[in-house]
């Protein structure tokens, strides 16, 4: 068995930092100015930065056995992670890292998000070194970001969707030029 303590953080939990954290800048600003200490707002937008980072960062201890792997997250106080099921080797179908990154685990009936990051004293690195070496024994297809996009067939819907919006932005600017100068 081996056992390795990884950092994880998932994009639904980021983007609502992303709105969070440059509104309660604003309000640390505010309150700054009208307390005339600027200290005081400084301590406000360093507070929800490490709000941000606790509510959007995981601890995950994940363990390799023989036959599967297993996940057990470290509990916070607030906002823990939801348990994830184990995972049989024999169930994977597809490995997805991008670079030093493992992105998601790929398993016949669902597909297992771990979105790692790079840390000193993670052991992402030697994760994603194991299940490269797990993935070559067992015939597992390891893929990239752009390649598991694209075998979804999702760049299909994504292009002419994209088609369909630049074609009708050129008609909406063809139109009011019409309009402006008619």
């Amino acid at each position: 068995m081996k056992h390795f303590h990884i950092k994880v953080f998932q994009q639904s939990r980021i983007l609502p930092g992303i709105i969070f954290f440059p509104a309660s800048c604003l309000v640390a600003l505010y309150m700054g100015a009208n307390t005339q200490s600027f200290v005081f707002g400084g301590a406000v937008a360093l507070s929800s930065l490490l709000l941000w980072y606790y509510f959007a960062v995981g601890h995950l201890k994940v363990t390799l056995a023989e036959n599967g792997l297993e996940f057990l997250w470290d509990k916070k106080l607030l906002f823990n992670y939801r348990p994830i099921k184990p995972i049989s080797i024999a169930d994977i179908t597809a490995i997805v890292i991008q670079g030093d990154f493992l992105r998601k685990i790929v398993i016949s009936e669902r597909v297992q998000p771990l979105a790692t990051m790079k840390f000193s004293g993670s052991d992402s690195l030697l994760l994603v070194r194991e299940l490269r070496r797990i993935a070559v024994e067992n015939k597992i297809e390891v893929l990239d970001d752009w390649s598991a996009f694209a075998k979804k067939r999702s760049n299909v819907v994504f292009y002419r969707v994209m088609t369909v919006i630049k074609v009708a932005l050129l008609l909406v600017a063809l139109i009011l030029l019409a309009l402006k100068y008619s």
